[in-house]
């Protein structure tokens, strides 16, 4: 079924991979069902279509409706110099901002190797972007013998002073109240750090006579659409005067960019 609506749907879909290949591993990946869970069959299915390396051509595992995967109460964010701790669940607060080392003894450059074959890739960024995600999973990182089995997992980690950290993760069982980096340190982190929670926002940086547009969605946020944002930025500007906007786009991820069409217009007047 994979195979046959892949070759309907996607205009080129072995650019990066023979037809050969493929249909080699979807059988042996058939073959293997019987033996898999649900969550296996689902991740070994992402890693078939992963191999296509077309960002749009992927696997949403967060979000397979039938086939639930666990999740834990922990964020990451992968920087230049390493995998962090971006946000954790306030029962694991000791945790963030800790660097992670390794994930049940298992150095984390291993664990990224393995999961980056099943996550959306089309380049270095792509990867980037759907790897912490990806770390969250407990069933992902068993499937990619992370973990012997779902359940409990162990974190080394090291704070910043440089001490080591082990900690116990498991996958969250009630609502979360999230301790983050940005929160414990908004007042001195960069401008570009402090909101990117938000779809989009923009702000007056009058000592330079600045406009600061950071957009992270092409999507409309829940109570202003991308249109209604651009008709408020444009009337500020008219009763504002500013010499120059810088428009932020570094943390965004995509959606519907035929959305962005009222705030290209208002920068090319």
């Amino acid at each position: 079924y994979v195979v046959a609506q892949l070759r309907t749907w996607h205009a080129n879909p072995f650019h990066s991979t023979s037809a050969q290949l493929f249909e080699t591993a979807a059988r042996r990946l058939d073959q293997a069902i019987p033996r898999l869970s649900p969550q296996s069959i689902a991740v070994e299915i992402s890693r078939l279509v992963a191999s296509v390396q077309d960002a749009h051509t992927f696997v949403d595992l967060a979000n397979t409706g039938r086939v639930p995967f666990a999740v834990h109460p922990i964020r990451y964010e992968w920087y230049s110099d390493g995998m962090f701790v971006e946000a954790a669940d306030t029962a694991l607060r000791v945790a963030v901002g800790s660097e992670v080392e390794a994930v049940n003894g298992v150095p984390i450059k291993t664990v990224i190797t393995r999961l980056s074959e099943i996550g959306y890739r089309e380049n270095d960024m792509t990867t980037k972007l759907s790897i912490p995600g990806l770390l969250r999973m407990p069933e992902v990182l068993e499937a990619n013998g992370v973990v012997p089995k779902a359940g409990l997992t162990t974190l080394q980690l090291r704070r910043n002073d440089g001490s080591s950290l082990t900690i116990d993760v498991r996958p969250a069982t009630r609502p979360l109240v999230w301790e983050t980096i940005a929160a414990n340190a908004r007042s001195s982190s960069p401008l570009y750090l402090r909101r990117r929670d938000e779809y989009f926002w923009f702000e007056q940086l009058a000592e330079s006579q600045t406009l600061y547009v950071q957009i992270n969605r092409c999507s409309d946020a829940a109570r202003e659409s991308l249109a209604a944002f651009a008709g408020r930025l444009s009337h500020w500007l008219d009763s504002t005067a500013v010499d120059r906007i810088v428009l932020d786009l570094r943390w965004n991820v995509g959606g519907n960019s035929r959305l962005m069409a009222p705030i290209v217009d208002l920068l090319m007047l």
